[in-house]
């Protein structure tokens, strides 16, 4: 009934996570923050790709914004119809961010770099900021970059952030959602599920089943 939430707290109640016990002040170093969403229909082009390659990273970079982190790599996922394949690729970008615009592009860029050609539909598709670092990390300007305009957009993201934890992730949305109203419900980060960090860091102790 629960999928595979349901093996997840199954596992927890019978204490097989094999993860040792750390003091209530411990904190996990995030390395990555990520999203992924099984579509409610196959997607098929390009302009399904990019729709939710932006509801995902807009996703991803508010949480990157929360947790006071940049990513400095992002990586593209993605599923075939019937999990007939997966595919994950990688690409460090030219300086850190937490731009969701920047992180979407990116991503696309992957996807046309690996899968220009369309040889099937897709299924599911995430989008992962990793290597990360913090915002008091120095970073090498670029002459070619307007610096002034990359300062307003991301407080410009903010403040849409913190309408859509007042009032819900659909109050302020990008025009490209209204090219499809079936892929623009999903909601990314309402229904992402984050399982705790430690997640059978060391495996699983079987022998609490008796195997």
């Amino acid at each position: 009934m629960l999928g595979k939430v349901g093996l997840i707290l199954h596992a927890y109640a019978n204490g097989e996570d094999k993860s040792p016990v750390n003091n209530t002040v411990f904190e996990q170093t995030i390395k990555s923050i990520g999203n992924s969403t099984t579509c409610s229909r196959d997607l098929e082009t390009d302009q399904d790709v990019m729709i939710l390659l932006y509801i995902l990273s807009e996703s991803v970079g508010a949480r990157l914004m929360e947790q006071g982190f940049y990513a400095t790599t992002v990586e593209l996922s993605f599923v075939g119809t019937k999990l007939s394949f997966h595919f994950t690729r990688q690409a460090k970008l030219s300086r850190p961010t937490n731009i969701s615009g920047e992180i979407a592009k990116s991503a696309f860029k992957l996807f046309k770099k690996h899968y220009s050609h369309w040889p099937s539909p897709l299924r599911k598709i995430g989008v992962r900021g990793s290597n990360l670092v913090t915002q008091l990390e120095p970073v090498q300007l670029d002459i070619f970059c307007d610096e002034e305009r990359r300062i307003s957009i991301e407080r410009l993201e903010s403040a849409v952030n913190n309408l859509r934890g007042r009032y819900g992730n659909k109050i302020v949305q990008r025009g490209i959602m209204l090219l499809d109203p079936v892929l623009s419900k999903v909601d990314s980060k309402k229904d992402n599920v984050v399982y705790p960090v430690g997640l059978f860091k060391e495996g699983m102790d079987v022998s609490l089943r008796g195997g």
